[in-house]
C-alpha cells in the first residue's frame, strides 16, 4: 500500500516541479533569457521522463491509471 501512495506522490511532486519550471519561464525572461529557456528546457524534459516512466511501463501504467 505504500509503494502506491509514495509513487503516486512522487509523479504528482515531479509534474509540479516541471509545471513551475515551464509556468515561471516569462517572469524569469525579463531577468534572464538564458536562465529562463534553459528552465524551460529542462521543465519540459522532467514532464517528457515523467511521461515515458508511467505510461512506458506495464505495471506503472496499471498503478497510475487503474483507481
Amino acid at each position: 500500500m505504500w509503494e502506491f501512495l509514495i509513487g503516486r506522490l512522487t509523479a504528482l511532486m515531479t509534474l509540479g516541479i516541471g509545471t513551475l519550471l515551464i509556468v515561471l519561464f516569462p517572469l524569469v525572461k525579463k531577468e534572464n533569457t538564458y536562465f529562463a529557456w534553459i528552465g524551460l528546457i529542462i521543465g519540459c524534459f522532467i514532464i517528457a521522463i515523467l511521461l515515458f516512466w508511467v505510461f512506458g511501463n506495464a505495471v506503472y501504467r496499471g498503478q497510475f491509471l487503474d483507481t
